[in-house]
């Protein structure tokens, strides 16, 4: 039987290559019962690590699973560590579209983030193994990928998770356990085909290392250079490298004109940093083939379009509601636009940039969001129209109809659509008169 050297030595040599565990660490261990992260709770407390272990019981497997839960519960009192878990009801958790896998790992890492802040844990520290890279990568192949997905499970995250045993194969795993008879907890499931990754794992894992003659060393080098190579491959992606992008607050702006960039590195480039904002290859499709202007959203975040630029940006949830104007000089701030509205004689000349002027008619005006059948005689033009068709015969971006906003007299005739015409009937002829002076300014000049 061997020693269990193999994987101390791995340990070693990974986590201080990586440098990934320090003496001061606070670590959290994510332990199921099974073998991997059972061998990893006794190699941490062999190499003199302070740690704790967390345990989620999903409850999909009956007794076993409430085996499991007490089997990693009476583990935590054998190596004298702290001890904390939670049960969770699937069924109550899931959102459309889940499967129980992305439900199951997305209220684990919820409950892990808890913990890991209420205890001022400073690492949270998972059992994934060599071969579990590999089956991600098949896994990402399969699907599709880039490089990202080429490279395995990542040696760290940013949710402070690292993976020490990235190196270490399922055979050194086991040798370390039986040689200090370490008992663990067998997962049924895991033998089924169920999973897709279990079909990997039993079917196609086994023809590269077996069949075809892979070694695990030369999968271990050849994952960490890929590693190295995201890396760099990240760095120059990122915003500081690329002139042609400019943060702009929670999202960023594409200048399409100096990007110089094709369809498929556009795709790369927007992918990076729009991973965490939930578009779809459809939604990036349109994104990239748009004619003219097009807005799309996401759960939370939204895409603007426009022939120059691409402009990514957490979505605005502030309702648009009417303001009454019973005096001026009024003000109105909007995410992209601000509206002054003043009373003053009339001018010797109309024609400003950024400003409207319209006939005063008296108090109260009230400035409101367009609405459904809204109608109006734009100046200069024969006969109503709708504000809608008005807006869309423009060529007015998505983004901007959303910020136009109709100003009325106190009757609900209008007299302009801010910031684009007034209204014949609202025109300034006799000179002399109080007027309205409408001006604007825009902070988002860039999606023009």
């Amino acid at each position: 039987m061997s020693s269990g050297g193999d994987l101390v030595a791995n340990f070693r040599k990974f986590v201080f290559r990586e440098n990934l565990l320090h003496p001061d660490d606070q670590l959290l261990l994510a332990v199921s019962g099974g073998l991997d992260s059972t061998a990893l709770a006794y190699l941490l407390k062999e190499e003199g690590y302070r740690f704790s272990l967390v345990h989620c019981n999903f409850q999909l497997r009956g007794d076993e699973s409430l085996g499991d839960e007490a089997f990693v519960r009476q583990l935590a009192q054998q190596l004298d560590v702290r001890y904390f878990s939670t049960r969770f009801k699937l069924d109550q958790e899931k959102n459309a579209g889940e499967s129980t896998q992305m439900v199951a790992r997305r209220l684990r890492y919820i409950y892990f983030k808890k913990i890991m802040d209420e205890y001022k844990f400073t690492v949270l520290v998972t059992a994934h193994h060599l071969e579990d890279s590999f089956e991600t990568v098949l896994l990402n192949l399969i699907r599709g990928t880039g490089l990202p997905g080429l490279r395995g499970i990542g040696v760290r995250t940013d949710f402070m998770a690292v993976r020490p045993l990235l190196e270490a194969t399922r055979r050194q795993i086991r040798d370390y356990a039986e040689s200090r008879n370490i008992t663990w907890r067998e997962d049924a499931s895991n033998a089924a085909d169920d999973y897709e990754r279990n079909r990997i794992r039993h079917h196609l894992l086994p023809l590269f290392l077996n069949r075809f003659g892979m070694s695990t060393e030369g999968l271990a080098a050849t994952l960490s250079n890929l590693r190295s190579a995201e890396r760099f491959y990240q760095r120059g992606l990122g915003l500081d490298a690329n002139p042609a992008l400019r943060r702009t607050g929670e999202g960023f702006t594409l200048d399409r004109r100096t990007a110089g960039l094709g369809y498929v590195d556009t795709v790369t480039l927007l992918r990076h940093h729009t991973a965490h904002m939930g578009f779809s290859p459809e939604d990036y499709r349109q994104i990239l083939t748009a004619p003219g202007y097009l807005e799309i959203s996401s759960r939370r975040f939204v895409a603007r379009v426009s022939p120059a630029s691409i402009e990514f940006r957490a979505e605005d949830t502030v309702p648009a509601v009417a303001q009454v104007i019973d005096r001026l000089p009024f003000e109105l701030q909007l995410p992209d636009t601000t509206f002054r509205l003043e009373l003053v004689a009339m001018p010797g000349t109309l024609d400003q940039p950024g400003t409207l002027f319209c006939r005063f008619s008296g108090f109260p005006l009230h400035l409101r969001p367009r609405q459904a059948g809204d109608r109006f005689q734009p100046l200069g033009m024969e006969g109503s129209k709708k504000v809608k068709d008005f807006l869309i015969d423009a060529k007015v971006a998505p983004w901007e109809r959303k910020e136009s906003r109709v100003l009325t007299d106190s009757q609900g005739k209008i007299m302009a659509l801010l910031p684009h015409r007034i209204d014949e009937a609202f025109a300034v002829r006799a000179p002399g008169t109080k007027v309205v002076r409408i001006r604007w300014e825009s902070t988002n000049s860039d999606l023009h």
